[in-house]
């Protein structure tokens, strides 16, 4: 059984936060403040402080990343959270539907064979799907996106990230892209490539929700 930090006790039961002999000091040297028999306030008194602060923040997605006391629900039911997913959804959709349509339009997709004027020719060997998502605008997801090996070195593969466009507001470390696509990828390739439900744009944002995340944004 875990020793409580406060009485000592190593049979106590409870720890520090339900210690009764700290719940009544803590009464005590409250009535004596409110009283004004103290000319300072007690440390033990700025620590139940702080844990009734972090006690009332019940909601962690509100509390970080909307800098919100809200008590009447936790992360698992916020209804702001489940809005903001929508919303992300939603938005993940539209840009993921133009990112198909600059790909088609280049003719980039697995298979297809391009010139990089520093490595000369090469053959795209995988889209990393997840990665791709309109959080790259944001500067929140600039993973590798696609690998690309090239034929002077078959053992070395390359990988870039998203292309730089309108899009995606030529943000810093940016793909500019091939210097020429010598063969197309066809259409029914790339769409063949495309997982279920990428399109739609619910994929590649639990990491954006994950409440490891919360401080990043």
């Amino acid at each position: 059984m875990a020793r409580c930090s406060y009485c000592r006790d190593w049979n106590a039961g409870h720890n520090k936060i339900g210690c009764p002999r700290r719940k009544e000091d803590v009464k005590r040297y409250r009535e004596a403040h409110e009283a004004g028999e103290l000319d300072y306030y007690p440390s033990i008194l700025s620590a139940d402080d702080r844990y009734r602060q972090k006690k009332a923040r019940k909601c962690s997605y509100c509390y970080n990343r909307y800098y919100e006391h809200e008590t009447e629900h936790n992360r698992r039911n916020c209804p702001r959270l489940k809005q903001d997913r929508a919303e992300m959804e939603s938005l993940n959709m539209e840009w993921r539907l133009k990112a198909i349509s600059l790909l088609k339009e280049m003719g980039l997709g697995p298979g297809a064979i391009i010139r990089d004027d520093q490595c000369g020719l090469g053959v795209v060997t995988e889209f990393y799907w997840d990665r791709m998502s309109h959080l790259i605008t944001n500067g929140h997801q600039t993973d590798a996106c696609f690998s690309v090996n090239f034929f002077k070195n078959p053992s070395y593969e390359r990988t870039y990230r998203w292309l730089r466009e309108e899009g995606a507001r030529n943000y810093w470390g940016a793909w500019k892209g091939p210097d020429e696509v010598i063969v197309r990828a066809s259409e029914r390739t790339i769409n063949a490539n495309i997982p279920s439900g990428w399109a739609e744009g619910k994929t590649g944002l639990d990491f954006f929700f994950d409440r490891k995340y919360d401080k990043h944004c």
